[in-house]
């Protein structure tokens, strides 16, 4: 059994493709996880918005409606 904590101080970076970094900061910004249980994780993907990422059919709200989150690569996951 493995358990995930994130600590305040980590952080976050989006490198834009024209090399422009962005600081995001916890809970302000973003929420993730990363079960690689590794204290460093480099990714090269796409970054998809999806608001609050909530599907509330009864309430007529999807964030994910038309959007295609599939991972885009086999190394992604």
């Amino acid at each position: 059994m493995v358990g995930i904590t994130t600590q305040p101080q980590s952080t976050f970076q989006v490198i834009s493709s024209s090399g422009e970094a962005k600081g995001l900061r916890m809970m302000d910004d973003y929420v993730a996880i990363d079960e690689t249980r590794q204290e460093q994780s480099d990714l090269d993907s796409e970054l998809v918005f999806v608001g609050y990422g909530i599907t509330a059919p009864e309430y007529g709200w999807d964030d994910y409606a038309n959007v295609d989150v599939r991972a885009r690569c086999s190394s992604c996951w």
